[in-house]
């Protein structure tokens, strides 16, 4: 055969793989279902002649900031001026037409935050996984009761999840400042996040001495923005806001809260039995327990991304204010043990029984279980389904990867793939 021949049959082109269309097919498919999922979504939240309560309380606070006045004179207002700055462009449109933006906003982020979810967990997967692994992601997301529950309030929590995210991604290719700054910045926009970077201590962690420098470094950034905004008075607001939003009479889906309803006389609904020994003795089973799965994550070297979001939902269990839309916070738990099983090196009767209890939880998730619509005729019970799920969905995945590790039968998530990545 003449060169000329060779080259000509070298330089053809070639035909696209039937796993290459598959995924183009997938992924079509995937960009056509994923619009629909956005106007249903975007149908179901009130948006004519309402608004969220807490988009009510940012939206006045970023009108502050525009007149140069402090966002602490709105009553309820418990963030740092990141969030008003960040809203202040909203504030010269209607209330309504920035409301209806804002719910967009919110919206794109949960595209986002998939999209950063399969972009982490797409290297070194065959390319078919992509696709599905978005639809998995995207599905969950949109059908998912806390989620609606925050976006019909407004509220920035899968904000904060985005930044955690992206954090993660940074962790994933190595970047300890990225991971640092993100974790960071996820605390400047809403405060108890904060307690998210004890991630970095988890056990054979690389580098993390850089991450934490990020970390404190984005936070110094705190003080700045108060005292830019309102001197020292606004700092000492912020601090009073922050401090005084324990005092709230609203349902929290903590372990404290839990217990007070079942056992205390609240107002917020019937109780079981009132008793406060009980409710103590329900403390001392619970705080103990919650404590013990941050310990047991932070122990357990190796997948540093289910560590971060172990640690999250643990923590959605133990601050004192835990509303029901923070359950936002545990839905990538259940992400990654899917993109976990898609791996059949990965695939265990422990992965197969965490990821079987996390679809149970989101199922009973998909309920609109009641919140802040506290009544005494409502039974503490149905108040405490949503923290009862948290912890067992929690403990599940805490104590499967701590198992999984302990054997070594995750070979492509080891410490030197995930936690010794070069920056």
């Amino acid at each position: 055969m003449s060169h000329s021949s060779t080259d000509a049959h070298n330089t053809a082109p070639r035909r696209p793989t039937r796993a290459a269309v598959a995924t183009g097919l997938m992924w079509a498919l995937v960009l056509a279902l994923v619009p629909i999922l956005l106007q249903h979504r975007y149908a179901g939240i009130p948006h004519r002649l309402t608004v969220g309560w807490d988009y009510n309380i940012f939206i006045h606070a970023a009108g502050r900031i525009l007149h140069g006045q402090s966002p602490y004179t709105v009553p309820g207002y418990t963030y740092t001026p990141l969030l008003a700055i960040l809203m202040a462009p909203l504030a010269h449109l209607s209330i309504i037409h920035a409301w209806k933006a804002w719910i967009f906003i919110e919206l794109a982020a949960v595209v986002v935050g998939v999209g950063v979810f399969v972009v982490t967990e797409a290297r070194g997967r065959p390319a078919w996984q992509a696709p599905l692994l978005y639809a998995f992601g995207f599905v969950t997301a949109m059908n998912f009761w806390p989620l609606e529950r925050l976006m019909r309030l407004g509220q920035v929590d899968f904000f904060v999840v985005v930044l955690i995210l992206i954090s993660v991604w940074g962790q994933s290719r190595g970047k300890p400042a990225v991971r640092g700054i993100f974790l960071g910045l996820a605390a400047l926009l809403k405060v108890w996040p904060i307690f998210n970077a004890v991630v970095l201590l988890q056990r054979g962690l690389v580098d993390r001495t850089r991450a934490i420098v990020a970390v404190v470094c984005t936070l110094l950034t705190a003080p700045i923005i108060l005292f830019a905004f309102g001197g020292m008075s606004a700092a000492r607001a912020f601090v009073s806001n922050t401090s005084s939003q324990r005092s709230y009479h609203l349902v929290s889906h903590s372990l404290w809260g839990t217990a007070s309803l079942l056992f205390s006389k609240t107002g917020l609904a019937r109780p079981l039995y009132v008793s406060n020994g009980v409710r103590i003795g329900l403390i001392c089973i619970l705080l103990p327990w919650v404590i013990g799965l941050m310990l047991l994550a932070l122990r357990t070297p190796g997948d540093a991304t289910l560590c971060t979001w172990n640690i999250a939902g643990c923590l959605v269990l133990v601050i004192p204010v835990s509303h029901l839309a923070y359950s936002v916070f545990l839905l990538p738990i259940l992400w990654v043990w899917g993109a976990r099983l898609l791996n059949r090196e990965y695939a265990s009767w422990e992965a197969y029984a965490v990821f079987g209890v996390l679809v149970v939880w989101w199922l009973l998730q998909t309920h609109s279980w009641p919140d802040d619509l506290f009544s005494h005729h409502i039974p503490a019970v149905r108040y405490s389904i949503v923290f009862a799920v948290n912890l067992i969905a929690c403990t599940a995945s805490v104590l499967g990867n701590w198992m999984i590790q302990r054997r070594g039968s995750m070979p492509g998530v080891t410490p030197a793939d995930e936690l010794a990545a070069p920056a």
